[in-house]
């Protein structure tokens, strides 16, 4: 069964430390100011979902945005973001999750 999730939602969530995505979350304000900070995206197969990951902070630790299990991110098991206010803005297609 595939859920689908809300539109609107509750307010970005503040992550420093490495932290799985829910299927509510809409969107991540990581900061990997203390170090490198995984974000884990919730499965693809499960959830239908859009969801931005930004990295906040001025260091040179990476956000690494992370998929589930075997599944990728436009082909890769991981992307890293590196610079301060990049963000990924991601989408699940039932399968794997893809940058738009």
């Amino acid at each position: 069964m595939r859920v689908l999730a809300p539109m609107g939602g509750p307010r970005p969530r503040t992550v420093t430390a490495d932290a799985t995505c829910s299927v509510l979350d809409r969107m991540i304000l990581a900061d990997a100011s203390a170090g490198p900070v995984t974000v884990t995206l919730a499965s693809a197969a499960d959830v239908w979902q859009r969801v931005v990951v930004k990295k906040t902070d001025a260091t040179e630790n990476a956000v690494v945005v992370d998929a589930a299990g075997s599944q990728t991110i436009d082909g890769y098991a991981s992307v890293n973001i590196r610079r301060q206010y990049t963000s990924l803005d991601l989408e699940s297609d039932g399968t794997n999750w893809w940058i738009v």
